[in-house]
């Protein structure tokens, strides 16, 4: 969508917060503006996200603004957007400074009409759960996951990584503040929103993430979302009610397993699903790549490392049941030697944390660093398979125990879609069963 016009003094070439030279308006919405900008004797890129001017004085949107800029930058992942910090530009808007992203939001690839392969859907998706695995183990629920809020970042070095954006709509457990966990309202986009979130918005737990992620599974394989209506109401009500629908029914070579792991993760109740988001990560990791196996690794070491402190660690497939298990424990670290032994596997398995920071020098390019599928596979065809890690001793679910096809591990490539801008802010947009197809070649924007 086209940028709203820029206020003077946020203009291409002026300097915001004393030291950063805005280059360009990357997106707009109803709420904040996100710009291309350098910082000054550095020379990097950053992305400012600021609260539009005429928001500054309203105290929930401000509070909201300011909660996701300290949410995001405690939560450590190199499948979450970073932060470097928080300004305010001499008008008074407050300022989110993000790293800036190279690459294209994923439901970009939804808008492509070349089909997205099988096997990096479930990557996408897979280190999505590890990204949320972070925020879950900090007991913050995101509330807003969809294609939109997820962006396959381009590292230096060609390979890409997902990175989950923004925060605005969190909810942290146990919170008490009225303003931003109200029951009185639901917040989220209505296509990628729980039963439970859309009753309402405070009695949501971490497998209402679980539930988006999904849904947005769901529409990377088929192209289309699994419920839809062009009546907001209606849609929440199908949501609520209609049993979801098979992937496979729209597309058959889609695995069996897969397809049921996603109607588990679509459940309408909670109870119904993994219990977490480790879980699902390892549920879907076998009809992936070894990214999606070292994701799924990664979202069970953290969960590991980070459930409440009365339980230790979990075995694969338990984990908190009911929302009272959220809401009244504290999410910390578990201390003592295994915690200790399972840093150190981590640390061997290249879990570690990364030491650096990347920022792309633009957007814009194009990668074909993955060709799309081409010649679907039968689901009853089996597929070749490579050894399973077994050096490894952190054990992932069940499912895990399979090994993985062999499938090229390389990226999906940037589709052929419309120009993609920031639509969090404005609270995303509706889509039709059938996507649009367009021969406009596209400019992709982080959705922050």
């Amino acid at each position: 969508m086209d940028a709203d016009p820029l206020p003077a003094h946020l203009a291409p070439g002026s300097i915001v917060a004393g030291r950063y030279r805005v280059l360009r308006q990357l997106g707009s919405g109803g709420i904040g503006i996100v710009l291309e900008a350098e910082q000054l004797g550095l020379g990097q890129r950053v992305a400012l996200k600021l609260l539009r001017q005429e928001l500054i004085d309203d105290p929930d949107t401000l509070a909201r603004f300011e909660r996701e800029a300290r949410v995001v930058s405690q939560l450590s992942s190199e499948n979450i957007v970073r932060i470097f910090g928080v300004e305010r530009s001499e008008h008074g808007e407050p300022i989110m400074v993000l790293e800036f992203l190279f690459g294209h939001p994923v439901d970009a690839l939804i808008d492509d009409p070349n089909p997205i392969s099988i096997s990096a859907a479930v990557d996408i998706v897979a280190e999505a759960c590890a990204g949320l695995a972070v925020a879950h183990a900090a007991g913050v629920v995101h509330r807003d996951v969809k294609p939109g809020n997820l962006f396959l970042a381009v590292r230096a070095d060609r390979s890409q990584v997902v990175k989950v954006l923004d925060f605005g709509l969190t909810t942290e457990l146990g919170s008490k503040d009225a303003r931003l966990t109200s029951t009185r309202r639901s917040f989220g986009t209505p296509l990628y929103m729980s039963p439970e979130q859309i009753m309402s918005a405070k009695d949501v737990d971490p497998r209402t993430d679980q539930h988006a992620l999904a849904l947005s599974l769901f529409e990377l394989l088929t192209k289309r979302p699994a419920f839809w209506d062009t009546l907001p109401s209606a849609l929440t009500v199908k949501i609520v009610t209609t049993p979801p629908p098979s992937a496979r029914g729209y597309r058959p070579e889609i695995p069996e397993g897969l397809d049921e792991a996603i109607l588990r993760a679509l459940a309408k109740q909670p109870q119904g699903r993994f219990a977490t988001i480790a879980d699902f990560a390892a549920a879907i990791a076998p009809f992936g790549t070894k990214r999606a196996h070292d994701a799924a690794l990664r979202a069970r070491t953290v969960l590991s490392l980070g459930l409440p402190i009365d339980t230790g660690v979990r075995a694969a497939g338990s984990g908190p049941t009911t929302q009272a298990e959220w809401t009244t424990k504290r999410m910390v670290p578990a201390g003592g030697p295994a915690s200790r032994t399972l840093l150190s596997l981590a640390a061997a398995a290249g879990l570690g944390v990364v030491g650096f920071a990347v920022v792309f020098a633009g957007v814009a390019a194009r990668s074909r660093s993955v060709e799309p599928d081409t010649a679907p596979r039968s689901a009853s065809a089996p597929a070749a398979t490579s050894p399973p890690r077994a050096s490894s001793t952190v054990t992932l679910a069940t499912s895990l125990a399979a090994p993985p096809p062999t499938v090229a591990p390389t990226p999906p490539a940037l589709p052929t879609g419309s120009t993609v801008a920031s639509d969090a802010a404005s609270g995303g947009r509706s889509r039709p069963p059938s996507r649009p197809t367009t021969s406009k070649k596209p400019e992709f924007i982080p959705d922050y």
